[in-house]
Order: C-alpha cells, then structure tokens, then sequence
C-alpha cells in the first residue's frame, strides 16, 4: 500500500493527537462527576459558538496560507488573520454587551462568560491560523506538541475550577491560549518577522491584497459558518424543546466522537490540500493522493464503529455516573453521524478554489437541519426520533458530498 509523503509527518501528529484524545477521553468520567449535565449542556451551545466563529474571525487567511504558492505572501497573509481576529472579537465582545443589557437573567449573557468569549475568539482564530502556518511549513512536531499541551491544560484548569458554572469554559479557554504558546514557538514564523523590512510585500496585508482572495475568504468563511451552525442550533434546540439533561447527553457524546475530526481528521485534510496546491496538478494524481490520505481514516472510523456498537449501554452509566442514565442512544448516534465525517476529513473544495461547489452543499445541509428542527416541533416527536433523523440526513448529505467530490476532481484529476 503506497501513502503519499505527507503522511509521514501526519503519523508524528497521530501519535501526539492520540494520546490528547486518550487523555481528554480519560478525563470524561471524573469531569462527568464533578460538573451536572446541565453544565456540559450550557458549554454545549458557548465552547461551538467560540469555536464556530473564531474558525470565520480570520476570513479565510487560514486556509489561503495552504493554498499560497509563494512564501513571500505567508506572513502577510497571517498578520491579516491575526488583524481581521482581534477585531472581529472587538466587535462581537460589544453585540454581546449589548444583548446582555436587554436580557439581565441570561445564564449565557453573564459578564464573566460574555469576556471568557471574547478570550476563546481570539485564542481559537489564531490557533488556527498559527496551526496551518505550521502545517504548511512542514513543523509538525509543533503541531503535535501544541494539542497535548492544550489538552492537559484543558483538563487542568476544567478540575481547578470545578466549583465555578462555567469551569468547563475557563479550561478550554487558558487550555487554547496554552496551545498558541507552543505554536508561537516555531523558528519559521520569528525568522520571518525579522525579515519584514527587507520585504516590501508586507504592505500588501491590507484588504486590496488580492480581490479574489477576499472573495474565497467571504465564500470559506460562509461555509465555515454554515457548516457548523448544527453545532450551535441542535444544543439550544434539544435543550429549550427536550431539557437540559439530553442537551448534557448530546453534547457529551458530541465531545467525545468529535476529537478525532478535531486532533487528527482536520489536520490531515489540510495536510492533503497543502501538499496538492504546491505541486503542479497536472503531475501528480490526485486520486492517489486522495486515497493515500484517505484510506487510513476509513479503517479507524470503521473499526471504532464496531467497538462502539458492541458495547453495552450500561457500560457509558458505569463510566460516567449514574446521572448519565439514558445517554446510551445519544453515544451510538453521535458516533455513526461525527465518525462518517471523520472518515472522509479529506473531502473538501479549497482545492483549485472550488469554493462555490461547497457553498451549495452547505446550504443544502442548512435547509436539512431547519426542516427537521421544525418538523420535530410540528409533528412532536421523541428525543431519539428528532437525532435519529438528523443522524440520516447527514449521513445522506455526507454520501451526496462525497459523490460530488469524486466527479469533480477523481475523475477529472486523475
């Protein structure tokens, strides 16, 4: 079996993703204990909305950086997303001060929490951008370095301030802050920084560096945003319409089949388009490429499918506490839906700027959700009837996704 060069670097930050996710996993029962499920259902509409937005605050800067030919326009192309970062958090640090005035009882509008928001903006924004500048440089013992960092410091604090409502938020804040730390370490980026006088392109960070790549920043930053309000509206929906307990058990189950997107799957689809966009297309085969990086995410999601299907329900009560009775459902749905995706973290439509192909699925998954968020209203259906029709839609559009993928670049590309 032939994997393309890049995955070389992608086991190093396997083994590094690994063990976060071991120990974030490890750390579920004794957090399940200390905080109620209406806590983990509170973080489970702040930590999406941090993470959701501070992936849109950089406008595309991030993925540009993977896609840029030229290293000349790297660090332009950074200090543009840090820029767009800070303010953009600003901005939202004022609309939620705002809100909070008109509503005063808010449990997601208190003062502490509307900064702890404004901290998580900036932190994820630039961790991302800090992440592929790293990524396309090649550093990816930083990278591997930075999660574990991150996830012992969330961990940390999360136990440290246990006592306090919003304990889980405060950890993942300083936990991402702990990660940029490592990230900011990289000789690549400092080597850069003393070289800016000699390089006069640094003027080009302003928004006329390039009118097409502000146009894919607003189509990325659109898909970014449509993609991930599922993150944000199915909390709030099942916790005003089912309770905090099931929003607690969605959201659970949600952290914990989501690591491997967000440690391993994530990193390996942009280590995919970094290494297609700098080589001629017409050199290589992507299909290839595609199925080298693939391959090996299909066989984990398909053996952690397995694992997870026979285990007993009992098993998640003895695990996490007798107050997470019932959330047996909500982990084997959660993971056949976040474990698809994981399992095809490659398909995705930065390459060649295909941008607006995604813009459309993404849409059509937005009116999908909508649909079903309503139809559960109207028709009144169970907890276990509204997820299990979410779970196959997306499980649908995630088929449709792929199938588009292929006819665009595997067959055309090959």
């Amino acid at each position: 079996m032939k994997f393309p060069s890049g995955v070389k670097g992608v086991i190093g930050v396997a083994g590094a993703n690994a063990f976060s996710a071991f120990f974030l996993a490890t750390a579920m029962p004794f957090l399940s204990r200390l905080y109620p499920p209406d806590a983990f259902g509170i973080f489970g509409i702040i930590m999406p909305f941090i993470v959701i937005v501070g992936a849109i605050l950089p406008f595309g800067s991030d993925k540009l950086v993977l896609t840029e030919k030229s290293d000349d326009y790297l660090l332009p192309l950074i200090f543009r997303g840090f820029v767009f970062s800070i303010v953009g958090s600003l901005i939202i640090l004022i609309i939620l001060n705002s809100l909070a005035s008109f509503l005063p009882d808010s449990v997601l509008l208190g003062e502490s929490n509307i900064l702890l928001v404004f901290l998580g903006l900036i932190a994820v924004s630039i961790l991302n951008l800090l992440i592929n500048w790293n990524i396309k440089v090649g550093s990816e013992f930083l990278i591997g370095l930075s999660r574990v960092i991150q996830a012992i410091l969330t961990i940390t604090f999360q136990y440290l301030f246990s006592e306090y409502v919003y304990g889980l938020l405060i950890g993942f804040v300083l936990g991402t802050f702990g990660g940029v730390s490592v990230l900011l370490l990289s000789k690549y980026f400092w080597k850069n920084i003393l070289l800016l006088e000699r390089k006069t392109y640094f003027s080009q960070i302003g928004l006329n560096y390039d009118c097409s790549n502000n146009f894919f920043g607003f189509k990325y930053s659109s898909i970014v945003l449509l993609n991930n309000a599922n993150n944000i509206i199915l909390p709030f929906f099942i916790m005003i319409y089912y309770g905090a307990q099931e929003a607690g058990f969605y959201h659970l189950a949600v952290r914990i089949f989501s690591l491997p997107n967000s440690v391993l799957g994530k990193y390996v689809g942009d280590r995919f388009i970094a290494d297609v966009s700098c080589s001629n297309i017409k050199d290589i085969k992507i299909k290839n490429e595609f199925w080298g990086y693939t391959r090996p995410l299909i066989i984990i999601s398909v053996l952690s499918c397995i694992f997870i299907t026979i285990i007993p329900g009992n098993a998640w009560v003895t695990l996490f506490g007798e107050r997470w009775n019932g959330i047996h459902f909500s982990i084997i749905s959660v993971a056949l839906w976040q474990l698809s995706y994981f399992a095809f973290s490659t398909v995705r439509f930065e390459l060649k700027r295909k941008l607006t192909i995604g813009l459309k699925l993404s849409v059509l998954r937005s009116i999908t959700t909508v649909l079903i968020i309503l139809s559960a209203w109207c028709i009144n259906f169970s907890y276990e009837m509204f997820l299990t029709a979410f779970v196959i839609s997306s499980l649908i559009l995630q088929i449709l996704k792929i199938k588009v993928f292929s006819n665009v670049y595997l067959t055309n590309y090959t």
